[in-house]
């Protein structure tokens, strides 16, 4: 949770691309679903938020494009998806995408925003040569579930 959702995914060590086996696929995306629906989106001097806004117009602009492109691409948003609305700031809601895939910009960019891409995978050949298969030097971490 904390890869993900802290400073709004602005971090350049942030998870964005989430392999995980078919197997726990499902339950793994309710799991992170269920405690990602706990965030609080809000002004940090709230005490209730958990979560605050990105930093600049460009951030919520580069983040709907990501989301917007997935949708396209065979992408399922199950948690968020779009900027809040009625605020003056830049906030926008946590969001998760399943059945991300490889020609999806959220794939080949990075995002800077509260996105969580997740990619089921088989073996653990696939998932290593899926995670490498980048441009640049992105922070790698594996976790077993």
């Amino acid at each position: 949770m904390l890869l993900k959702w802290r400073h709004a995914g602005q971090a350049c060590i942030t998870a964005n691309r989430v392999y995980v086996q078919k197997g726990v696929y499902n339950e793994f995306a309710e799991l992170i679903s269920e405690r990602t629906r706990k965030l609080v989106v809000g002004h940090g001097a709230e005490k209730s938020t958990t979560m605050g806004p990105l930093t600049t117009p460009r951030s919520i602009d580069k983040t709907t494009n990501q989301v917007e492109d997935a949708k396209k691409k065979g992408g399922r948003i199950i948690l968020g998806g779009s900027k809040v609305q009625d605020t003056s700031g830049y906030f926008f809601q946590p969001t998760i995408i399943l059945d991300a895939n490889p020609k999806m910009l959220i794939t080949e960019e990075e995002t800077f925003g509260p996105v969580l891409a997740l990619y089921p995978f088989d073996t653990e050949e696939e998932a290593v040569e899926a995670a490498n298969n980048t441009s640049v030097g992105l922070f790698a971490a594996t976790f077993q579930f």
